[in-house]
């Protein structure tokens, strides 16, 4: 991820990455610190993410794992005074974590099962992983220095056309997340 591929440097920029321990987030981890940011891998196992910090190639910039539940305001209030306290503030964030049909049908890719027969229990974690959660982070890391802006905006905004671009996978990254998370930093 070069300044000349993104339109943007990020060279010394602290950022911090939810849902970082698998797939498109530990992508974005390691892209981000090979390009020279100092990289907060987040996620709810601290096992997986300090495993996943451990593929980093040794970068330009400096990185940690951190225990965040994107669910629970109290571990993202932790995890953002911890990224405050070791760098000094945030400048950037990806929030990338999610949680897919599988949460709510095992077997949704080879059993797909009409929305009426969801669980709400099923129903609310899907969405208070995908879109509170989003919300929720935000909010705190916001908090910290007050300086998100159109950052946050056209960074998710990019995410997000990645995805719907690039990706096919729509159990990780299912249409309706997409579309709130558009609303929400519209």
């Amino acid at each position: 991820m070069t300044a000349a591929a993104t339109g943007w440097d990020v060279m010394g920029r602290r950022v911090v990455v939810t849902g970082a321990s698998s797939g498109l987030g530990l992508v974005m981890a390691r892209a981000l610190a090979d390009a020279g940011a100092r990289v907060a891998l987040t996620g709810r196992d601290l096992r997986r993410v300090r495993a996943a910090l451990a593929t980093l190639s040794g970068g330009r910039g400096d990185a940690l794992a951190l225990a965040m539940d994107v669910r629970d305001r109290a571990s993202i209030t932790r995890a953002v005074a911890e990224i405050d306290a070791a760098w000094g503030g945030l400048d950037v964030l990806v929030n990338n974590a999610g949680i897919g049909m599988r949460t709510v049908n095992p077997v949704f890719l080879s059993e797909p099962q009409p929305f009426w027969q969801v669980s709400e229990e099923g129903f609310t974690a899907v969405i208070d992983t995908n879109l509170t959660g989003y919300f929720r982070v935000a909010a705190a890391a916001f908090s910290v220095n007050g300086r998100f802006g159109g950052v946050a905006k056209n960074l998710v905004q990019d995410i997000m056309r990645l995805a719907v671009n690039c990706l096919h996978d729509k159990e990780q990254h299912p249409e309706s997340q997409r579309f709130g998370v558009l609303l929400f930093v519209a």
